[in-house]
């Protein structure tokens, strides 16, 4: 799967993870306006890792249409012996057509990424860094530089993307709301997390995702992401 898919995976996780144990405190404070809005909340990040299992795999919907059959004959009461019959039949059917799918897009998960693989030979002081291109197409791309104990996020030429469209508005706010300040006359929006511990490499990968995935959507990237070493 592609690195992005991975770790936006990960980070819409981790965040279902948290809305349900918010939802349970504030069940538990009887707190039934926030619930509902942790609800909400729930609901756009089912959507999105819904959407992520599409990408992931070909016959997603096909599974949840059939997930969602399979539920309803089970639950389904029969009156007469034909209906019980005829709804054990296509329970069964149903059934054998979601082990077939179920296989043929099983695949094992990648226990790492490329992009993790990379932001452990920064810290272990393998390379100097690396630049992860965007898009090759506009030359859209962020690099990454450890200095002692500290990793520099750069991303350049904002004057040439402001121009071009590449890089709006709405793309510059949600950098600035993640910790980018700008610099060099407002032509480059530089980030600084401490590198130092496996925990600061999840970290900086986690922000690295949500410019890739969420700042920047799929289809503004065109799939065409790239990493290059910076050896010194």
């Amino acid at each position: 799967m592609d690195d992005r898919l991975i770790l936006l995976q990960k980070y819409y996780l981790r965040e279902q993870r948290t809305l349900s144990k918010q939802l349970r405190e504030a069940m538990q404070e009887q707190d039934y306006r926030l619930a509902a809005r942790i609800q909400k909340g729930q609901y756009l990040v089912a959507e999105q890792l819904r959407s992520l299992r599409t990408l992931q795999n070909k016959h997603a919907d096909e599974l949840d249409q059939l997930e969602r059959s399979i539920r309803y004959l089970k639950n389904k009461r029969t009156t007469t012996p034909t209906q019980t019959e005829y709804h054990s039949e296509t329970l069964m059917h149903y059934e054998q057509r979601w082990q077939k799918l179920q296989a043929a897009s099983a695949a094992p998960a990648p226990e790492t990424s490329v992009l993790g693989e990379t932001m452990n030979m920064v810290l272990t002081g393998q390379i100097a860094g690396f630049r992860l291109i965007l898009s090759t197409s506009v030359r859209l791309g962020l690099s990454v530089r450890r200095v002692r104990r500290t990793a520099i996020v750069t991303l350049p030429e904002l004057v040439r993307h402001r121009e071009a469209m590449t890089i709006r508005k709405g793309h510059l706010r949600q950098l600035c709301n993640m910790g980018f300040g700008y610099y060099d006359q407002q032509d480059k929006l530089m980030a600084f997390e401490p590198l130092a511990t496996a925990e600061d490499v999840e970290r900086i990968m986690q922000l690295l995702m949500r410019i890739t995935s969420v700042v920047f959507s799929f289809r503004e990237l065109g799939g065409e992401a790239e990493i290059r070493y910076f050896l010194s």
